[in-house]
């Protein structure tokens, strides 16, 4: 093969396979969209949704007794996994209240369950690349080496997507299930 050939075939093939995973990536975004921070929070960490006032008792008549009140409703409201906004002071600038938003905690789940979606589709549609690349789109070198690069891309984006909603040893397995795949694709593709 001349060296300006192979340049086409190696363009070839990176070109397919980003316009590949670049296709997956939109049609996820497409059916499933991100969710955006602006949806479940305020523009200025205001909460938008499911605000509630923590009181902090009874009057606080120094600077001190105030500072004990605040950190207790700041405990109260940060193991519900929330987080302080619109303080209330009296005419002293003691505490008085302030609401826990949960805002944070429901993005932050938003956010888990579509990276899930993310993972799953580009993992699935991305075996499945690796598959059609090896086995079924042997005819023209540069579209199997296309799609096996762009399952291979698609792979790794779905790990980092979710790979921090992992635990510790699921995300060990699935870098070991990695690792043997790409060992297994290097012995199918170069075993003579």
């Amino acid at each position: 093969m001349s060296a300006m050939r192979a340049i086409k075939s190696y363009a070839l093939m990176i070109g397919i396979a980003l316009l590949f995973v670049f296709f997956i990536i939109y049609l996820t975004e497409a059916i499933h969209p991100a969710p955006q921070y602006d949806q479940f929070c305020g523009p200025e960490f205001g909460p938008r949704y499911k605000t509630a006032p923590l009181p902090a008792g009874e009057a606080a008549t120094n600077a001190d007794e105030s500072q004990r009140r605040m950190d207790r409703v700041v405990n109260e409201c940060g193991s519900q996994g929330g987080t302080l906004v619109k303080y209330t002071y009296d005419e002293k600038n003691l505490f008085v209240s302030a609401d826990c938003s949960l805002c944070n905690k429901d993005f932050e789940q938003a956010s888990k369950e579509h990276a899930m979606i993310v993972f799953y589709i580009s993992t699935i549609a991305g075996v499945l690349a690796l598959i059609t690349g090896m086995y079924i789109l042997t005819g023209v070198e540069a579209v199997g080496l296309g799609f096996m690069f762009g399952g291979l891309i698609l792979i790794f984006y779905g790990g980092v997507q979710s790979f921090r909603y992992f635990g510790r040893i699921a995300r060990v397995v699935l870098l070991g299930l990695g690792l043997l795949l790409l060992i297994w694709i290097a012995y199918k593709k170069t075993k003579k």
